[in-house]
């Protein structure tokens, strides 16, 4: 769930315009202020939305050859010429102050 959409989730809860139950995994880089406040509830529902925990992206998809892997790439990948592991989207502290920063 990106920043718009925590906007908006929480009012449409409010005023009733959800027609089923959401669980909602906001992206860890957008939830700085939710993990700030504490009077965010996570795992409760708020009318029929949810607050379920943090999505953080590691890595990319093995479709499009961006994940990120142990072993090379078989077949080849567009823009890489050698060892061609994928790309990983947060260093290893990156991931470690994420996780950090989202114990409640």
């Amino acid at each position: 769930m990106v920043l718009a959409q925590l906007e908006v989730a929480p009012s449409a809860a409010s005023h009733d315009m959800l027609p089923i139950d959401l669980v909602v995994l906001p992206v860890a880089q957008y939830a700085g202020a939710l993990l700030q406040d504490e009077d965010t509830e996570w795992g409760a529902y708020d009318g029929r939305l949810k607050l379920g925990g943090l999505k953080i992206t590691l890595d990319g998809s093995p479709q499009g050859k961006t994940a990120f892997l142990t072993a090379l790439y078989l077949t080849p990948v567009p823009g890489c010429e050698k060892h061609c592991l994928g790309t990983p989207q947060m260093s290893q502290e990156k991931v470690e102050a994420v996780v950090r920063d989202a114990q409640w």
